[in-house]
Order: C-alpha cells, then sequence, then structure tokens
C-alpha cells in the first residue's frame, strides 16, 4: 500500500490516498522540498524506492524551471529483446510546456545521467522565451 499527498486548490491543504500499485506503474507526488508531481513508470523494469528517490534527487535541479502546476512523466523501459547494448530507456516529458527527452544507456544510472541535460536545456530555453515576450511587452507599453 503506498500513501499519495495530492495538492488541492489551495497549497496548504493536501488529502491523502491509499492504493495498491500495479506491479510496473508506481505513482508519487513530491511535496516535501519541491512543488513538482512526478509520476513514475516502469516498463519491463521494477523500480525500486531507491531508484524513485535517485531520480528525485536529479530532478530537483529542475525545480526552478518547473511550475507548481506542472506534471513530470518518469517511463524507465528494459529492453526485453536485446541481451547487450543500449539496453535501458529512459523518458522524461513535462507537461503543459510538453517537453519531452529520451536517452539510452548500458544502465538505469547512465540513460538518467543523459537524459537531465536533455530536458534542462529545454525547460531554460522555453524560461528564457517567456522572460523575453514579458520584457519585449513591457518595452512596447514604455515607448507608447
Amino acid at each position: 500500500m503506498v500513501l499519495i499527498s495530492v495538492p488541492c486548490i489551495s497549497r496548504f491543504m493536501f488529502f491523502t490516498f491509499n492504493f495498491t500499485p500495479r506491479l510496473i506503474y508506481y505513482k508519487r507526488t513530491i511535496n516535501t522540498e519541491t512543488n513538482m508531481n512526478i509520476n513514475f513508470k516502469g516498463t519491463h523494469a521494477k523500480l525500486s524506492e531507491a531508484d524513485q528517490n535517485y531520480i528525485e534527487e536529479k530532478l530537483k535541479s529542475l525545480d526552478k524551471f518547473v511550475k507548481e502546476d506542472d506534471k513530470v512523466f518518469v517511463e524507465a523501459e528494459m529492453d526485453a529483446k536485446h541481451n547487450s547494448g543500449l539496453v535501458f530507456r529512459l523518458e522524461v516529458s513535462i507537461n503543459p510546456p510538453k517537453l519531452y527527452a529520451e536517452a539510452r544507456g548500458n544502465d538505469f544510472y547512465e540513460a538518467l545521467d543523459l537524459v537531465i541535460p536533455k530536458i534542462k536545456e529545454q525547460l531554460s530555453k522555453e524560461k528564457d522565451k517567456r522572460v523575453s515576450l514579458r520584457r519585449r511587452k513591457t518595452a512596447l507599453k514604455d515607448l507608447s
């Protein structure tokens, strides 16, 4: 049984639901230090609690780019047809900006280390676009 805290309309109210997850699907919402909603999914691979904590640590670097209501989906997949080579695939998608990054590696940790810079670069570009647009609008108002 897993406990999940889900944020409500107010930031300070939380509801907790009890449920039993399927073997390959994990969902956890992080609200202790970060404001990200992270959903985990493992396909042909079981994500342990330590793996989920490691992913959370790595995703803390994205906290300054991700808003409170954004949802982060992390999917880990082990390719069942390959025995060697890039067997593990990890994908991270963030909604609503609809950003997506995917990486393959020899093991889970290598794939995670490859996917974090990709998604971080996309998030920083998205943030720069928002900031430039806001500054451009205020500059046009000042000229008027």
